[in-house]
């Protein structure tokens, strides 16, 4: 932080508040429709449809929001996708991932093979009938799971009278209008030749928008169910190395939101010193009248013996009038919202 003294000032000038892209309040998308392994079937029961009948799926965009203090003077919402390359799932071994129920299998260890997170350990069925592992999500859990993980080998043929020997349900339950009701979704499974055929999925879900309490439902996710199924005989080897809730990571989330806030500066202004001053993050000017004055450097300009210092939001270039910088942002403001509108699909869609 470089200290200048007031006496070195040679002018002052006030800057108009750019407040164009002001953010308060921001919902971060994680997710906007399915991804990934495909459900097979996709059933909403709701009040008087009978059991087994399909309706529409329209998903509710899964997102995490972030507010932060000042949006109750501004009022500035907006959306963000999700940065490329960013995991925003917590890692199986997390202590909010829960451990499993398992039917039928040996699954050694805590946490359980199916989640420690190691690709060499595996839960594998006993001898006998079918296997299952189950997870129960209740309450703020379910709600922010957003699908599962799953990585296995199912070594086995169709035998007579079953279509779909494995499977996985993702089950969400909620109350309306009285009783709970259901959004589940059913991944089929593949076959696969030997235990070396390891096959890895992943399915994403978000609530069906009959399910949100925005359209009436007054117990969002009361429940949750993942269950993944292998119906099989004596003949068969199940291998299972990875199964896990895919439950979104708030901290993370949160760090990321909170980043993409943007507030308005309180005071811009342009001080002119003579001399060159070394450019830093902050500068103090000491024997400013009122008081010391030490402010965020926005702008740091060098010219003819003199630096020019923009404080908190940086104003148009030396020698370029302020009416050139304000077309400029407005014409970036014009251009950032046609790419925004553009890429809405791809930000609400589907990521594989």
């Amino acid at each position: 932080m470089a200290t200048i003294q007031y006496s070195d000032v040679i002018e002052r000038q006030l800057l108009p508040v750019d407040a164009q892209n002001i953010v308060t309040r921001v919902r971060l998308v994680v997710a906007g429709d399915m991804a990934g392994h495909t459900p097979w079937q996709s059933l909403f029961r709701d009040g008087p449809v009978p059991d087994g009948e399909q309706l529409q799926y329209i998903p509710a965009p899964m997102v995490h929001v972030y507010e932060a203090a000042e949006h109750a003077t501004y009022g500035a919402e907006r959306s963000f996708a999700l940065p490329a390359g960013v995991n925003p799932f917590l890692p199986p071994t997390d202590l909010v991932v829960p451990e499993p129920a398992t039917v039928g299998m040996a699954n050694p260890g805590v946490p359980s093979a199916v989640r420690d997170g190691d690709p060499t350990t595996y839960a594998e069925n006993l001898a006998g009938g079918g296997c299952q592992v189950n997870y129960g999500l209740a309450g703020a859990l379910a709600r922010i799971t957003a699908g599962y993980r799953l990585v296995y080998s199912f070594q086995s043929d169709p035998y007579p009278g079953h279509i779909q020997p494995a499977w996985v349900d993702f089950i969400r339950n909620y109350v309306r209008d009285g009783p709970s009701q259901s959004c589940p979704q059913r991944y089929l499974l593949d076959f696969t030749r030997d235990p070396d055929d390891v096959r890895d999925l992943y399915g994403v879900a978000p609530s069906d928008a009959r399910a949100t309490i925005d359209n009436e439902a007054t117990a969002q996710h009361a429940m949750l169910a993942l269950q993944l199924h292998f119906q099989h005989n004596t003949n068969v080897a199940v291998r299972v190395h990875h199964f896990y809730p895919l439950i979104l990571n708030e901290p993370l989330l949160e760090d990321i939101a909170r980043a993409q806030i943007r507030l308005p500066a309180l005071l811009p202004q342009r001080v002119t010193v003579r001399g060159y001053v070394s450019p830093d993050r902050e500068h103090t000017i000491t024997g400013w009248p009122g008081g010391d004055y030490t402010g965020v450097v926005a702008q740091h300009q060098y010219e003819l013996g003199r630096t020019v210092i923009d404080f908190e939001q940086a104003g148009s270039p030396v020698g370029l009038p302020a009416e050139a910088m304000e077309a400029a942002r407005e014409r970036k403001q014009a251009i950032d919202g046609t790419v925004q509108t553009a890429n809405y699909n791809l930000m609400m869609g589907s990521r594989r």
